[in-house]
């Protein structure tokens, strides 16, 4: 069964060809880095700060890679370890390879050359929680009440918080 979500997202895609979908992805990119409220600059300078450090800064996300690619391209980031959901050229237009979401983001950060535990591990959705419990820290970003509770349920202790805008 594919959520309805899914559903939207294929058909979305029908007849794009893998040319014309690295086009939108670019022009969306450079869009999105450029809106208030929706872009969080927060999360950029912590991200620069790591890097400053010289930790290894991983970018484990459910969005599509070349997506992920160019938005960090549009903020002049454009060398980071990306671990995306990835697409592929089909007969009716660009299909799913691999979604990264939930408990296929631990496999495909293994499939990355990537051991646990990590030192830590950002997410604002309890749905990383797989993700979250092979961290030696997580941290929830914009978590709400609810998902903080999950995120406590599972891992037996809080998270630290922060707030990114």
């Amino acid at each position: 069964r594919m959520p309805i979500l899914g559903i939207f997202v294929r058909i979305s895609l029908l007849g794009v060809s893998e040319s014309r979908f690295q086009s939108l992805t670019r022009n969306f990119a450079h869009e999105i880095v450029r809106m208030p409220r929706m872009f969080i600059r927060d999360g950029i300078s912590a991200m620069r700060r790591h890097i400053v450090d010289g930790d290894r800064v991983v970018i484990v996300t459910g969005c599509e890679e070349s997506l992920v690619r160019a938005i960090f391209e549009a903020v002049a980031l454009p060398d980071l370890e990306i671990v995306a959901s990835q697409l592929r050229p089909g007969r009716l237009g660009m299909r799913k390879r691999v979604h990264n979401i939930g408990s296929a983001k631990p496999v495909q950060i293994a499939r990355h050359g990537i051991d646990e535990p990590w030192d830590l591990a950002y997410s604002d959705s309890a749905r990383d929680i797989p993700m979250l419990k092979r961290a030696r820290e997580a941290v929830l970003v914009n978590a709400d009440a609810r998902t903080a509770l999950r995120v406590r349920r599972a891992l037996g202790h809080d998270a630290r918080q922060v707030n990114w805008f």
